[in-house]
C-alpha cells in the first residue's frame, strides 16, 4: 500500500475512535474532571491533531496559521464531529472557532493548548 492510504487509514481508525470515546464519555460542566473526562478530552485534543496531518497530508492545505480548522468555511468541517468543541492552528490563545472548549495547534499540527470552559488545562 502507499503512504497517502495508509495514513488515511490511520486517520480514519482516530476518527473512529475520538467519535465513540466523545459519545461514551460524557462531560460534566463541573470544574473538577475525573480521570474519564481527561482521558476523553486529550482524545479529543488528538482528534483536532489528526484532523491537521490530515488537511496538510491528504489535502495538502498549506498555512493553517489563525484557522479554524472546523468552520462552516473549511472543508474540513465535514469531519468534525465533536459539537461544543473547537480545532484551531494559531498562535492566539483565543477561540477562533467560537466555543468555550477548544484545541489550539501550533504550525506543526503539535498541542499547544487544551481550554475547557475557556480555561487551560495543563495535562502534563
Amino acid at each position: 500500500m502507499n503512504k497517502t492510504k495508509i495514513i488515511g487509514i490511520a486517520i480514519g481508525i482516530l476518527f473512529i475512535i475520538g467519535f465513540l470515546v466523545f459519545y461514551a464519555i460524557p462531560i460534566s460542566n463541573g470544574q473538577n474532571l475525573n480521570q474519564n473526562q481527561l482521558y476523553q478530552i486529550s482524545q479529543i485534543a488528538n482528534y483536532c491533531q489528526s484532523l491537521c496531518y490530515y488537511a496538510e497530508d491528504n489535502l495538502s492545505i498549506n498555512n493553517l496559521n489563525n484557522e479554524c480548522l472546523i468552520s462552516n468555511q473549511s472543508v474540513l468541517s465535514s469531519y468534525w464531529n465533536i459539537n461544543g468543541w473547537g480545532c484551531q492552528v494559531s498562535n492566539n490563545y483565543q477561540s477562533l472557532c467560537g466555543y468555550n472548549n477548544y484545541v489550539i495547534l501550533d504550525n506543526n499540527c503539535s498541542i499547544v493548548s487544551i481550554y475547557y470552559n475557556n480555561k487551560n488545562l495543563n495535562l502534563t
